[in-house]
């Protein structure tokens, strides 16, 4: 079964990852998007662009906490202008940061235009360091992008447990299965997540290399707790 989201070209991982977040969270509305004052605001390449144009004020579950957007958990989406616990897109080192990991261990950084530039990481983005030391990913900004946001959504769940096998559980239930995007380039090459789409209700995220080889899952809202709890599957991280 081919993926939800190619990775072919930048339109289509852009498309469907657009189409995936309206199957999986439900209608875009207008006001989710960045207003045009706002993309106007600062240069950024065209995927970021596109991407804020969508989804750069999407709310997340709970609308009382301060995040930006849907996109703030774990690592950060920066927003146009700072809001919230999100710091604003800045420049360092003539790059365009525009994804800060959690505890600011490493920061995402790209051209400050372009039709799909290259992504760099550093881990050296305090301001106590003189010098960053940056390293250039294989994949552009918009496969970046797909990984970053599958991350985002699934860890910003309602629900949200981590447990061996988890997968195979579901498969083994019968339920659904589609593939989501397949060895994803992220921060780190430990391992390249895949996502996976259960009963269109759970979000997987498999990475048998990494860490203990466990599977994270969420699940957008209450309603699969009972289904969890009837395959012996967490509700909640232990």
């Amino acid at each position: 079964m081919e993926p939800l989201i190619p990775d072919s070209t930048t339109d289509a991982r852009m498309e469907r990852l657009e189409q995936f977040l309206e199957r999986y969270l439900g209608p875009r509305r207008p006001d989710f998007g960045a207003s045009e004052d706002q993309e106007g605001s600062i240069e950024m390449p065209a995927p970021l662009q596109r991407f804020f144009r969508f989804a750069g004020r999407w709310p997340g579950h709970n609308p009382r906490t301060p995040h930006a957007n849907r996109f703030c958990m774990q690592d950060t989406l920066c927003s146009i202008r700072k809001n919230g616990h999100a710091p604003a897109l800045q420049l360092m080192d003539s790059r365009l940061v525009f994804v800060w990991k959690n505890q600011g261990v490493w920061v995402a950084a790209t051209e400050r235009s372009g039709d799909d530039p290259p992504v760099w990481i550093t881990e050296k983005c305090s301001h106590r360091e003189h010098e960053q030391v940056w390293r250039q990913l294989e994949k552009p900004l918009s496969h970046f992008l797909v990984s970053f946001v599958l991350q985002a959504v699934m860890f910003g769940s309602e629900i949200l447990a981590v447990a061996p096998g988890a997968l195979a559980k579901f498969e083994d239930a019968g339920l659904p299965v589609e593939p989501v995007w397949i060895r994803g380039e992220y921060a780190w090459d430990i391992d390249r997540p895949s996502y996976f789409l259960i009963d269109e209700r759970f979000l997987i995220r498999r990475a048998p290399e990494e860490a203990d080889g466990d599977d994270w899952y969420g699940s957008r809202d209450g309603t699969g707790a009972a289904l969890l709890a009837s395959l012996g599957l967490p509700t909640e991280i232990g």
